[in-house]
């Protein structure tokens, strides 16, 4: 595939700020001699004149020859680089003024401030990768869990990339099928034919769906579950997130309304990153500023994908608390009965109660494995089929599946073979559309628009 730009870019590739090294990544046709014209060895050698992928000492100069910084630098020769052309990379000293002055160097002789994500998008161009490895790079940088970073090395080392390339093979040697049954009909065969298609068609249907169930845990790894944590004030909610998140983030008092602003920490939970939400307490109050709060937990709580809901089982729940739990019932959730060390208080099973004592340290990893449980559907997190995706890709896969489930509609209500090509072919290039081998120069922009710059 040709690139669109032939022409040198860099980048700085590390962040920005305080750190042992910075590095400064150049590539394009021609960077060798770029970098060459203003780095220094102390050796003496040329850059054209070393081993690719070798590093050597000396120092990037300024134009007049005075060292702007002590460098070691990395040559790369194309097409076996990341980009698949020729890449310099220039480590240099960390901290924003050292890089910088490196960067406008490089700049300021010839080459040109790449754009967000442009190094993945000339390896997705130059062939090295294709679409959905490429934004499993994106995936990868964040992780959050060990096992969302599992998940999106595996994408960017092709399991999504060789599942729907299977089914691409698959429905091509189908359609070929198709198409010679339809262009010879003197011979007879469509009986066979038409069974061959009902075949092929829900293989790839299970397929597609296993995959789109697969997306669906990977979502969870990839993006984290909304949790928020509900109740009236005092029943122990900030306790609570303070347990979870291991840290005194919520402010503790016997003082009802004390937590009037939503606070947000992300926790690991045998890989599962939860988004904890720790909402002000729901009850009828004049206060204007913790009136806001409440309205903001109701808010929380609708959004949320998992609620905690809270109870104070040394007191009786009230009526608003009722109403409060039949809305509740309605998401995912899990009924925390807190302060059991006060209190001992039996609840139907059918309820999904779980009894803590957040002072007695009590109950709550069993709460922690109820959480996973519900967050995957599976009580051991291990046992999870999951693929890391992003929302492009999901609903590529669920309207690849909607078409071949239309195609097998109208294969069994007798509609003619030459019909049913058009729903497989549409099937086809919504599975092209996620590998990027068949898509345009404007969807591409826009996905690599959402990189970072230096990746």
């Amino acid at each position: 595939m040709h690139l669109f730009d032939d022409d040198i870019i860099a980048a700085v590739a590390t962040p920005m700020g305080s750190g042992g090294i910075g590095i400064v990544r150049v590539s394009g046709p021609g960077s060798i001699p770029l970098v060459e014209n203003l780095f220094k060895s102390k050796s003496k050698k040329n850059l054209a004149d070393l081993i690719s992928h070798s590093m050597t000492y000396g120092d990037i100069i300024d134009d007049g020859g005075a060292p702007i910084d002590e460098v070691l630098v990395t040559v790369m020769a194309g097409p076996h680089t990341y980009t698949t052309q020729d890449v310099v990379e220039i480590n240099c000293h960390g901290g924003m003024v050292a890089t910088r002055a490196v960067l406008d160097q490089v700049l300021s002789h010839g080459a040109r401030l790449a754009e967000p994500g442009e190094f993945t998008k000339r390896a997705f161009l130059g062939g090295r990768i294709d679409l959905s490895q490429a934004e499993a790079v994106m995936d990868v940088i964040s992780a959050k869990t060990r096992r969302s970073l599992e998940l999106s090395v595996g994408q960017l080392s092709g399991d999504l990339s060789k599942a729907v390339t299977e089914i691409d093979t698959t429905l091509i040697a189908l359609l070929s099928d198709m198409e010679a049954n339809i262009d010879y009909p003197e011979y007879d065969i469509e009986d066979v034919s038409y069974h061959h298609t009902e075949e092929i068609l829900k293989d790839c249907i299970v397929k597609l769906k296993q995959l789109v169930e697969a997306t669906s845990k990977g979502k969870i790894y990839r993006e984290g579950l909304p949790t928020a944590i509900i109740g009236a004030p005092n029943v122990g909610k900030s306790s609570l997130l303070n347990y979870l998140i291991q840290e005194e983030k919520a402010i503790v008092t016997d003082i009802p309304g004390t937590t009037r602003d939503i606070i947000e920490e992300y926790i690991n939970i045998d890989n599962i990153p939860f988004k904890i939400i720790d909402t002000a307490g729901i009850r009828d109050t004049e206060d204007v500023v913790e009136r806001i709060g409440v309205n903001r937990s109701r808010q929380m709580m609708e959004e949320a994908e998992l609620v905690l809901f809270m109870l104070d089982v040394s007191r009786e729940t009230s009526r608003d608390e009722q109403i409060l739990l039949e809305e509740v019932k309605k998401k995912k959730h899990i009924i925390i009965a807190n302060k059991i060390d006060l209190e001992k208080k039996a609840f139907p099973e059918e309820m999904n109660v779980q009894a803590i004592s957040i002072r007695e340290n009590e109950g709550l990893e069993q709460l922690k494995k109820k959480m996973v449980e519900i967050a995957t559907g599976e009580k051991n997190a291990e046992n999870v089929q999951a693929i890391i995706v992003n929302a492009r890709q999901e609903g590529l896969l669920k309207q690849a599946m909607k078409q071949l489930q239309a195609a097998m509609d109208a294969l069994q209500g007798g509609i003619p073979m030459e019909l049913l090509t058009i729903d497989i072919k549409g099937a086809l290039e919504s599975i092209r559309f996620i590998t990027g081998e068949s898509i345009g120069s404007d969807i591409i922009d826009e996905i690599f628009s959402k990189f970072c710059l230096g990746k």
